[in-house]
């Protein structure tokens, strides 16, 4: 699916001369003509897609716009996702059934049934106390200091949600906030929220966080239904994602993060290594899902699918970084 053009764009959302374009949706309409120049540059569709969220932004509910009575607002925005989904990394992946088949290949393995195609070498990892319990694993110097930094600004983050979520009722910006990534703020739905926030400080303050990475890692696992066949490569690759975890339980006391590529890789640290950790971490903590992935696609679940938005874990971890960045 593309982008629709320019010339679409402005039929669909014509109103007629007594409704003179915003100055917002004038940006937009500039930004839609020039990606239609250069289709599929990246630096055109962010500048799109930063467009089309500060229009949206004005309007509360962009779908409830009278520019979308011909669902332009609609189709432009499932474009976008689409687009994003189509061309650019997995943001956090994190698999289903696959620790069932570990499992059952570990069994096997102990039988001698078995024999491992791949050995990994397991560092015992760098190990940190000043801020909370966090063990690196396998970053060399300069990647070292970069995760420490994405930890720390988690960590910030999920302090100062904890502590703006309690002021929702009395503070305009944070309802603002709090409608963005979670939807209406009805007492039990903040309440909700908060519990949550609170869970996940208390994740951050408390409990030993590995973080292991994997830039190069190529998961293979045996399929549950034929133990006795061969290995199968798994659709997770740390040359496609930001990170992932297995399942939605801990073992002990700890909680274990596996880092791919996109996490030093993406040039956002905050909505890239800090947001991947907080993100992870949701899902070991609140048992989040990913009903999908961005900000667009977030805002999306917090405006007309909110259930959603308490589920998933981007919802979470952009309403952590938007304290200590503006998204």
């Amino acid at each position: 699916m593309g982008i629709m053009t320019y010339e679409e764009w402005m039929r669909r959302t014509k109103l007629g001369a007594f409704k003179p374009r915003s100055s917002a949706l004038k940006f937009l309409d500039a930004a839609i003509k020039e990606y239609g120049r250069h289709p599929g540059a990246s630096a055109y569709l962010e500048t799109l897609k930063a467009a089309f969220i500060a229009w949206a932004d004005q309007k509360g509910n962009a779908e409830d716009s009278e520019r979308n009575r011909s669902g332009a607002v609609t189709d432009l925005m499932n474009q976008i996702i689409a687009f994003d989904q189509t061309n650019r990394p997995a943001a956090h992946l994190r698999p289903t059934g696959l620790l069932k088949d570990i499992r059952e290949g570990a069994r096997l393995m102990a039988e001698g049934k078995l024999k491992p195609q791949v050995k990994i070498h397991i560092s015992l990892g760098d190990e940190d106390r000043s801020l909370g319990h966090v063990v690196y694993e396998d970053f060399d110097p300069t990647e070292l200091n970069q995760a420490k930094t994405a930890w720390a600004d988690a960590y910030r983050c999920a302090g100062m949600a904890c502590d703006g979520v309690r002021t929702v009722a009395t503070s305009d910006t944070e309802e603002a906030r709090f409608r963005r990534w979670f939807g209406d703020p009805s007492p039990a739905r903040v309440n909700e929220v908060s519990q949550g926030l609170a869970k996940m400080y208390e994740a951050f303050q408390h409990n030993k966080v590995t973080l292991a990475n994997r830039p190069d890692i190529q998961v293979h696992v045996i399929n549950g239904n034929d133990p006795f066949g061969p290995m199968q490569t798994a659709n997770v690759s740390g040359q496609s994602v930001y990170g992932y975890v297995w399942g939605g339980k801990h073992t002990g006391s700890g909680y274990r993060v596996i880092l791919g590529r996109w996490f030093l890789g993406d040039p956002d640290p905050i909505e890239g290594a800090a947001q991947t950790i907080y993100h992870e971490l949701t899902h070991k903590v609140l048992r989040t899902t990913d009903h999908g992935y961005g900000k667009i696609k977030s805002r999306g679940f917090a405006t007309m699918q909110a259930a959603k938005a308490l589920e998933n874990a981007d919802n979470w971890a952009f309403y952590a970084v938007s304290f200590i960045k503006d998204i």
